[in-house]
């Protein structure tokens, strides 16, 4: 017991470092300490760094990642990224709801107007959206295979994206370049269809599309070997 109160004595947070990407973030320095919440001088063990990171997320909702660490004797570092607006989608209230590339919520917006830039979600509405919250939707199906969609475009860096497509979750769907409907058809495999999606209209192969195609590319399915089986019909959206 004498050791654990030793520590306790020894060990007060003396500096609190926020690490902010080289262009920095909408947020001030002293912001980010601020939501923090723990003053100097209190013991570095009186907090969880994970219910911190949750803290500063929720009250600075413009910082997609935020991670702090202990650094023994007395600091503690907070490394921060700037969320960016993604995605747009309806929301319960009947506005849009913006969110960044991780699905964060960032704002809620009145109409579609100011939103219209963003990649537009459609086919699900956004639940009780509040600044700073993860993304919360009815139909917690649609979340996930969102949530697989997104990271799999991103992965693959897909870019650009216009549009994506729950309404179905028979046939899900996304539009590439605003020339490109992609059909994904239901969530499973999702990794394997936009890996051979990015492959058929980037130029991966000797049989990708070239630069100027517009159509409709359905990669859903699957030959008699396991490999994919894409079928293209070029003409308008």
């Amino acid at each position: 017991a004498g050791c654990v109160v030793s520590a306790a004595l020894l060990f007060k947070i003396e500096t609190v470092s926020v690490v902010q990407p080289e262009n920095g973030t909408r947020y001030t320095d002293s912001q980010i300490t601020e939501a923090f919440g723990t003053p100097l001088g209190e013991n570095i063990f009186s907090f969880r760094p994970e219910e911190a990171q949750q803290r500063i997320a929720k009250q600075l909702p413009y910082l997609e990642m935020v991670e702090v660490r202990r650094v023994l004797p007395g600091t503690v570092t907070i490394t921060v990224t700037e969320a960016i607006e993604a995605f747009s989608m309806p929301n319960e209230y009947g506005g849009r709801t913006v969110l960044s590339p991780g699905l964060k919520v960032l704002r809620v917006a009145p109409g579609e107007d100011e939103t219209a830039a963003l990649i537009q979600i459609v086919g699900g509405t956004a639940q009780k959206p509040d600044p700073g919250d993860p993304l919360a939707m009815e139909d917690e199906d649609k979340l996930a295979a969102l949530r697989g969609i997104v990271t799999n475009i991103q992965q693959k860096e897909l870019l650009p994206i216009n549009q994506i497509d729950l309404t179905d979750m028979l046939e899900l769907s996304f539009i590439y370049d605003g020339r490109i409907k992609i059909l994904l058809g239901t969530a499973n495999d999702m990794a394997y269809k936009i890996d051979w999606a990015w492959r058929l209209v980037t130029p991966q192969e000797e049989s990708s599309l070239p630069d100027t195609a517009q159509g409709t590319l359905d990669v859903s399915r699957r030959n008699s070997e396991g490999r994919g089986q894409a079928a293209w019909r070029a003409g308008a959206l």
